[in-house]
């Protein structure tokens, strides 16, 4: 949501400053790449909401639908002004959806510290619940590693440690719905969070198609960054130690 957020207010100050400019500038061209890159951000809108809904407990996004057809709207009307060299027109409605978004903007960052002030003690028993899911995965998935190094392929063993090494990758995908949450209440981390739990999920893909087509130290190498990355970020941020 905070990405989303920046994207808009960004995309305000474009739209506001291709207001300015001269006739000959003020093309609809222009226009037109600002409407696109506004329909990639509603886009984005569309993945929030259908990611939130999917979560075990959705959070209360802000509404902002009536919002962005306004937004929309103004933005359709000063291309179609352009097209047709009524510029007083576009420069009005592009000056208008430029205001209208980043109003949309400013809201959206108002929403996300409302809902990070008001969870604080809630974050904070999350935060322990998902760093002991996170200790309890990390250990198993180690474990689980030293059980591919001790055998080879051919070993009776390997076809169940492989099996044991997709469950663990569910496991995980039960902390990412929390951790998904918890990325959302807290604006300042949420990059962060996201980029670590998108790092697990690629190392635990790799080690699982490594384990299958039997390239077992790399395999194993990605399994062990896996497991230990989120707690690598943890210590260089401080935010394990604060529990």
């Amino acid at each position: 949501m905070n990405q989303i957020s920046q994207k808009l207010d960004k995309l305000a100050t474009k739209e506001e400053q291709l207001s300015k400019e001269t006739n000959e500038e003020n093309t609809s061209k222009k226009q037109d790449e600002i409407n696109k890159e506004f329909n990639e951000i509603n886009k984005d809108f569309n993945e929030l909401n259908k990611q939130n809904i999917d979560l075990k407990r959705p959070m209360k996004l802000p509404e902002s639908s009536q919002e962005r057809k306004e937004i929309d709207s103004e933005l359709n009307k000063a291309l179609d002004d352009l097209k047709s060299k009524d510029q007083e027109g576009a420069k009005k409605s592009q000056k208008s959806a430029a205001k209208k978004m980043k109003t949309l903007s400013k809201e959206m960052e108002q929403s996300m510290e409302d809902m990070e002030g008001e969870s604080i003690d809630e974050n904070i028993d999350d935060l322990r619940k998902i760093v002991e899911n996170l200790i309890e995965f990390s250990f198993k998935q180690e474990t689980l590693m030293n059980k591919f190094s001790a055998i080879n392929n051919n070993h009776p063993n390997f076809p169940k440690n492989l099996k044991q090494q997709q469950i663990l990758k569910e496991y995980f995908e039960h902390i990412d719905d929390s951790l998904y949450v918890l990325s959302l209440r807290l604006v300042s981390m949420g990059s962060k969070i996201q980029k670590d739990v998108s790092d697990v999920h690629f190392n635990m893909d790799e080690s699982l198609s490594n384990f299958s087509d039997n390239f077992d130290n790399f395999a194993s190498n990605s399994a062990i960054f896996s497991s230990r990355s989120f707690f690598v970020s943890g210590s260089n941020s401080g935010s394990p130690e604060s529990l």
